[in-house]
């Protein structure tokens, strides 16, 4: 199931992730795709990595949003830059070391 599927069921407080070769990141009925080429090799640990880089990101945001209400989908738009940044880290790798 997509992101999407789970729009009734999300309050629009969780940030939901759908891993795949378009990431989905879904928010409410907010839901933004992640097309960034990964790596050609599927290595075992990614979504660990992704899951780190989401915290780290997430914390990021955290201090930023403290007292400012600012735009309510910068939760989802950091869990879309971690998706990228994977994926684009991954498609380095590759290239650099062909596995």
């Amino acid at each position: 199931p997509s992101p999407s599927s789970f729009v009734g069921e999300n309050d629009n407080k969780n940030v939901i992730v759908e891993k795949g070769h378009v990431d989905a990141v879904s928010r409410g009925d907010f839901v933004l795709q992640c097309a960034e080429e990964g790596g050609l090799k599927r290595s075992g640990g990614i979504g660990d990595v992704l899951a780190g880089t989401i915290s780290a990101y997430m914390a990021w945001n955290s201090i930023i949003e403290r007292g400012n209400e600012g735009c309510k989908q910068q939760r989802a738009f950091a869990v879309w830059t971690a998706c990228c940044t994977v994926k684009r880290a991954t498609k380095l790798a590759f290239e650099n070391k062909r596995r």
